[in-house]
């Protein structure tokens, strides 16, 4: 019988070694073996429980990728993916342009861990409910843009509608060619806009390209990938280029950067800086605050925790008061028309010198935001086409107060820039009365906030109300500066309200003049300070001589009147019968 070979540990140890060498030698590079995988097959399946782990491993690799994603609820999808797999074709040779489906979406739970994973500005859970598609960009493993594709638009009910090729094609233009578009001569904004839901335009003109600050704003366009999430960047030698999105009396001054929110028009402007890194820095500074929708405030919080307490003041900052909102609601396919109107109406000098600041929200009309604004301007009832309200935030009291107002364009009223113009200048003269506020434009101090005493405190807001009460009211007007004034509310005042202590037909007040507007014209006030009776029969008596206790006592007793109660109303009282 033939021996065994006899191996130790040793020989055992090198034979398995140089065995994993040889299969390593004729195992195929797996750079090569994953970059096969991609050419030719055009579209990317995953499912949720690898996208994670896939795009993680994307950015880890620090090498250049666009990504172009695609989340569904599976049905009737086949039009669509054809039309998603088309266009992928075009890039199936192209190792660093990839496309992907997310397949075998289980519902609410795998939707809230795509939140999570892409950020809080992206809401997957709406899904489900009438928005079956959603395509997402990612550049190196990190959001770029967002698209909603929507379920039967156009009215055609039941239909899907089919990719938008030619706006992907820009974003992948964009990405693939660097951070910045660079918008030729005779190009119009609107020919070269990449309008997604949520996304924002930065356009800089500079007159002489290659300039420092020019290089700054590219600076800060790669870093507004990540931390601006949905921004296109712009870069124009052509000042027509801004004038075909804000109009032509619009003037784009050079080495300056328009901040544009593409979904509802609103828009700031930075200005040229001596320093390069201080030009990039005040871009970001504006883009931050800028690219926060202000109608969902309820979002605010979680940006504050992103951002910082810095940033956070900056977005308060958007409701300080003298600051106008215009809130306008339309018809999608009305967008450019509306929008044009508006911003012209709105940046005329007229409305500049009456406005201290001023924001816009454009609203295409949808059941969420379309409810909104019915609600906040009661355009419940309203058969307009299209809703125009306007917001003020001001000091009232207290708290700062929302005033609203709404233009009619009720029975089929054109509106025109004419129109908006001639209603905008009302409203910053003051001549318009909001709907939520009868105080508005009233001249007065605070309420007070204890007025329990003998001698009330009436101001502006309460003096109406106060007067006509139906009771005998002494009111004394008086002011600071008058040294009379003080010496009487000091020692005459109280002693004379005391004396009708308890009786409950009379009230004592006083008011400070000077701070507090009275436009009933029955009380004339040349001076301070002045003594005015209102008995309840509402007759008004002046008092007109030295301010004596003894014969303001005999000037109360002669012009108060009975008081008007339910026995008078009877026809006698019951000790009569």
């Amino acid at each position: 019988m033939a021996q065994r070979p006899h191996f130790s540990a040793r020989t055992a140890i090198l034979l398995l070694l140089a065995q994993c060498v040889l299969f390593a030698a004729l195992a195929p590079p797996v750079e090569a073996a994953e970059k096969k995988k991609r050419v030719g097959s055009s579209v990317t399946t995953l499912r949720p429980n690898k996208f994670f782990k896939h795009f993680d491993e994307i950015k880890k690799a620090g090498k250049p990728e666009l990504s172009i994603l695609v989340v569904y609820v599976p049905s009737n999808v086949e039009n669509w993916n054809d039309a998603f797999r088309t266009l992928a074709n075009k890039y199936k040779d192209d190792d660093n342009t990839n496309f992907y489906t997310l397949d075998k979406v289980g519902g609410n739970q795998d939707f809230k861990e795509l939140d999570e994973y892409l950020g809080e500005r992206v809401s997957f859970q709406e899904l489900a409910k009438g928005k079956p598609y959603r395509l997402y960009s990612l550049y190196n493993g990190d959001l770029a843009t967002a698209q909603e594709l929507y379920a039967g638009m156009g009215g055609t009910g039941g239909s899907f509608d089919i990719l938008d090729e030619d706006m992907l094609l820009k974003e992948i233009q964009f990405r693939k060619e660097g951070h910045v578009y660079q918008a030729e001569k005779g190009e119009r904004f609107e020919d070269v806009q990449v309008p997604y839901m949520y996304s924002y335009s930065a356009i800089a003109y500079f007159p002489k390209k290659g300039s420092k600050l020019s290089k700054a704003f590219s600076s800060f366009a790669k870093l507004a990938l990540k931390t601006v999430p949905f921004l296109f960047c712009y870069e124009t030698a052509d000042p027509n280029f801004t004038k075909s999105l804000l109009g032509a009396g619009f003037e784009h001054k050079p080495d300056t950067v328009v901040l544009y929110r593409n979904y509802d028009g609103q828009y700031t402007i930075v200005d040229a800086q001596s320093s390069p890194l201080k030009y990039a820095n005040k871009i970001m500074e504006a883009s931050l605050p800028m690219f926060i929708d202000q109608e969902e405030r309820d979002g605010q919080e979680e940006m504050f925790s992103v951002y910082g307490e810095e940033v956070a003041r900056e977005i308060s900052s958007s409701y300080q008061r003298n600051t106008y909102r215009l809130e306008v609601c339309f018809d999608r396919e009305r967008y450019y028309e509306i929008t044009s109107i508006i911003r012209d109406a709105m940046y005329t000098e007229a409305i500049d010198s009456k406005w201290v600041n001023k924001y816009v929200h454009f609203m295409p009309k949808t059941s969420k935001r379309n409810t909104k604004v019915e609600v906040l301007f009661e355009f419940k009832n309203d058969t307009s086409e299209i809703l125009i309200g306007a917001v003020h935030q001001k000091k009232m009291g207290y708290a700062d107060k929302e005033l609203y107002w709404k233009m009619d364009l009720e029975g089929g009223k054109e509106l025109t820039v004419e129109s908006l113009v001639a209603w905008l200048k009302k409203l910053g003269n003051h001549e318009i009365q909001p709907f939520n506020d009868p105080d508005y434009g009233i001249k007065s101090e605070r309420r007070p906030k204890f007025n329990s005493g003998l001698v009330k405190k009436v101001v502006g807001f309460t003096f109406d109300e106060f007067v006509n009460s139906g009771k005998n009211v002494f009111i004394y007007f008086f002011a600071n500066s008058n040294e009379n004034s003080k010496a009487f509310i000091a020692n005459e005042l109280k002693d004379i309200a005391k004396k009708y202590e308890g009786q409950d037909d009379i009230t004592f007040a006083k008011i400070n003049g000077p701070k507090n507007k009275v436009k009933d014209d029955r009380f004339e006030l040349p001076s301070y300070p002045q003594i005015y009776f209102v008995n309840a029969d509402m007759e008004v008596h002046k008092f007109e001589g030295l301010h004596l206790k003894e014969e303001i006592f005999e000037w109360i007793d002669a012009k108060r009147t009975k008081l008007f109660t339910r026995d008078d109303a009877m026809g006698g009282n019951k000790g009569e019968l």
